[in-house]
């Protein structure tokens, strides 16, 4: 090297061909950024295991609470000897037992092969009972109850019973298995409805799937044209339908709940009258 090139010779750089460190700001914010959502995450997980035990707990209470009234009525499906007394001319249900928790209680709905198996609540409109059980304890389980301005004989044209579609299957989450299963539809037809007067078994007609928004509750008719009409646009949104029975409908029977799709649609499974009521003649 020349004296030249040594004399205009850039000073070595202690620093030259080392990493350069960090910026101790920039690592702090990293770091508390980094504890930060590491906060966050253990807030929502212990959030959504809360949210997870509450939904246990709710279904769980509803149960044993469901369990409870099905043997004060009498009418335990999973008692051998109840599934003799359904196969006879009437079902079951004591009545003065039922009344003592509530006098809001006035029908029973089972329905064999499924779950539903619950007393039929009634009151003065049709939102008391989506978040009150049987016995009027609160709960977003809430009740199988039968439409406010329908009588409490079940003899109107058109019944309309109403019920949540819950998780863990119960209440009238069985309907879903009519309105996705055509096999299921087809191998389950019959429908048992008892009140203090009578018991209606009921054979399944057609299983539908509507908007929420679809006004479809309509409980009376003026003349024949009216109810012939009425049927016609319900079975309109028909998935299932036995056609010969479809024809022939004198009186109706709708059980109906939310879908699992957005909560935005309806599953409504129709029923009628396989024969006169049990127990007496619909006035």
């Amino acid at each position: 090297m020349s004296e030249h090139q040594a004399l205009h010779r850039r000073p070595e750089d202690p620093l030259e061909g080392r990493t350069p460190s960090a910026d101790p700001r920039r690592v702090a914010r990293s770091r508390k950024r980094s504890r930060l959502l590491l906060v966050i995450g253990i807030v929502c997980l212990v959030a959504a295991l809360a949210i997870a035990a509450y939904l246990v707990y709710r279904y769980q209470s509803a149960s044993v609470s469901y369990d409870r009234v099905s043997d004060v009525a009498g009418v335990d499906t999973n008692d051998p000897q109840v599934a003799v007394e359904l196969e006879g001319d009437d079902l079951k249900i004591n009545w003065d037992a039922l009344h003592e928790i509530n006098p809001d209680i006035v029908a029973w709905v089972l329905v064999p092969g499924t779950r539903i198996n619950y007393p039929i609540t009634q009151a003065s409109d049709n939102d008391y009972y989506l978040n009150h059980l049987f016995d009027k304890g609160f709960s977003t389980v809430g009740s199988i109850f039968l439409d406010y301005q329908n009588s409490s004989s079940l003899t109107d044209r058109n019944t309309m019973i109403y019920g949540h579609n819950m998780m863990d299957g119960s209440m009238f989450a069985g309907l879903r298995d009519f309105a996705y299963d055509q096999a299921f539809f087809n191998e389950h037809r019959t429908v048992l409805i008892a009140t203090p007067a009578q018991t209606f078994r009921l054979t399944t007609v057609a299983v539908v799937i509507c908007e929420g928004e679809d006004k479809l509750r309509q409980l009376n008719f003026p003349d024949e044209t009216a109810f012939a009409n009425y049927l016609t646009e319900l079975l309109g949104y028909a998935v299932f339908t036995d056609e010969q029975a479809a024809t022939e409908i004198d009186r109706l029977y709708c059980l109906a709940t939310c879908t699992d799709l957005g909560n935005s649609k309806r599953i409504i499974l129709l029923a009628k009258p396989l024969d006169e009521p049990m127990g007496g003649e619909v006035q």
